[in-house]
């Protein structure tokens, strides 16, 4: 008899980033469904505590601290109320950007597109892009 409660033995070293980065994506487009928003400390820099919103997802564990472009797009999509967001569905995409003279990667989040997708026996869900739809712990 196998024992199936045992802890998953990580494969990668960014399997025990608590936050999404652009390497988890691999260069693929995601839409994942937001469960929730969190206020949490975060550490932008060596040295530096900043209190930053973070969206967490159905779809994985990992969480995405929201930058101020990506609150302008989240604030674009679903209004200016936070709650509003929880439930949606959007598409996370890693773009190059160069900042400070330094290539980065930030993860930019997306409107949706694609048909209404509605399972039998189910409310109808938010828009999806098949090409890119996530698996519980992808990342």
């Amino acid at each position: 008899m196998s024992n199936n409660t045992a802890p998953r033995k990580p494969a990668h070293w960014s399997d025990f980033d608590r936050y999404l980065k652009a390497e988890h994506l691999k260069g693929q487009a995601f839409t994942l469904t937001i469960a929730r928003v969190e206020i949490e400390v975060t550490h932008p820099r060596p040295g530096v505590e900043a209190t930053s919103p973070v969206l967490y997802f159905r779809e994985t564990s990992k969480g995405l601290i929201v930058s101020p472009t990506n609150a302008d797009a989240l604030t674009a999509l679903f209004g200016d109320d936070v709650t509003a967001c929880i439930g949606q569905r959007v598409t996370l995409k890693a773009i190059s950007l160069k900042v400070a003279g330094r290539d980065t990667q930030p993860i930019r989040i997306y409107a949706t597109t694609g048909e209404i997708v509605t399972p039998p026996g189910s409310a109808p869900s938010a828009p999806t892009m098949p090409e890119a739809e996530a698996e519980k712990e992808k990342f």
